[in-house]
């Protein structure tokens, strides 16, 4: 909000970054000139696959049917990006392949099935997110679509200081291979 303010009040010179909702004001003033530019960066919900809840695949596939991506972008980028296609290559890598995994859709029906079927109806799980741009918003919107499959999120919402100083100390698992995602379970990072 500090940085939007001073580019509107002509204080900056450049933004590099703002989160597309709640950027009106930029996307709607004439003296400003906005540059829009393919790129790689993403969002990515991490499940910790190495223990805990997410071991089980039939539930990452719940979350990952439970949803909908053309709504995410959509709803916080207002159109102005692209559904991607659950890995981190995006479509300005020349090996991009856009056939290469067919891309997922929503289908809150069979995410509801997964769940029963892993015995995780009713899940009730932290989503842990740092405060970054959009993703707080993207984190209550994931939250909202995962209700849909009865899932019941609680978000801890973090500053970036905190979140990242606790989500990339920890290497360590009791299972290999160790990884980057604080000890916790689910949550959402930008990449």
């Amino acid at each position: 909000v500090l940085f939007r303010s001073g580019l509107l009040a002509g204080e900056l010179d450049a933004l590099v970054g703002f989160s597309v909702l709640g950027g009106e004001a930029i996307f709607a003033d004439s003296t400003l000139t906005i540059e829009s530019i393919p790129g790689a960066a993403h969002r990515q919900i991490w499940m910790n696959t190495r223990e805990g809840t997410f071991t089980d695949k039939r539930i990452r596939q719940a979350v990952a049917l439970g949803i909908d991506r053309q709504a995410l972008v959509d709803t916080l980028l207002q159109g102005r990006g692209k559904v991607a296609n659950d890995h981190p290559i995006a479509t300005v890598y020349p090996y991009y392949d856009a056939e290469a995994v067919p891309q997922r859709e929503r289908d809150v029906e069979k995410a509801k099935a997964l769940l029963e079927e892993a015995g995780a109806a009713g899940l009730s799980i932290t989503m842990h997110a740092p405060t970054l741009l959009g993703i707080p918003d993207l984190a209550a919107l994931v939250q909202s679509q995962l209700a849909e499959i009865g899932m019941n999120i609680t978000l801890n919402v973090e500053s970036t200081d905190t979140f990242y100083d606790r989500w990339c100390k920890v290497y360590d698992s009791t299972n290999e291979p160790a990884g980057c995602d604080g000890g916790e379970e689910f949550g959402i990072v930008d990449y």
